[in-house]
C-alpha cells in the first residue's frame, strides 16, 4: 500500500498516514470539477492511445513524488480546445493549492500540470 506520512497540525511528533489512492482521488475530483478540463489521462499513455481515467484509476494520471519533507504533485490532463490554456492551468493550480493546504496542511512543494492533449468539444 502506498502511503504518505504527514505530521498533524497540533503536534510535530504525531504522524498521520495518508493513502496515495485517497490523495489521488481527492486531487482528481478537484481537477475533474475544474473549468476546461476534459479529463485525466494515464501518465504513461501516448498521444495515440489516450484513455480518460475513471475515479478509481486517478492514481495512474497523478504522480506524487517525495522531495525532502514535502511532495511534488504531477497531474496529466486533457483540456478543451479553444479556451485560454494559461487561465485553465492557473485555475487548476490555485484550486489544488487551496484544497490541498486546507485538507493536508503544508506538505506540498510544487504542483505540475502536464497537458497531454487538447480536445474539440
Amino acid at each position: 500500500m502506498s502511503e504518505i506520512k504527514k505530521s498533524s497540525k497540533s503536534s510535530t511528533s504525531t504522524k498521520q498516514i495518508i493513502d496515495k489512492n485517497e490523495l489521488a482521488t481527492f486531487i482528481g475530483d478537484i481537477i475533474a470539477e475544474s473549468y476546461g478540463v476534459v479529463g485525466l489521462v494515464d501518465k504513461k499513455s501516448t498521444i495515440t492511445s489516450l484513455l480518460y481515467l475513471k475515479r478509481d484509476n486517478y492514481l495512474q494520471g497523478i504522480e506524487i513524488i517525495p522531495s525532502g519533507y514535502k511532495y511534488i504533485v504531477d497531474v496529466h490532463v486533457v483540456l478543451a480546445y479553444g479556451l485560454k490554456i494559461s487561465e485553465i492551468i492557473n485555475e487548476i493550480s490555485k484550486r489544488l493549492s487551496y484544497f490541498l493546504m486546507k485538507q493536508y496542511g503544508d506538505i506540498f512543494k510544487k504542483i505540475n500540470v502536464y497537458i497531454e492533449d487538447l480536445k474539440v468539444l
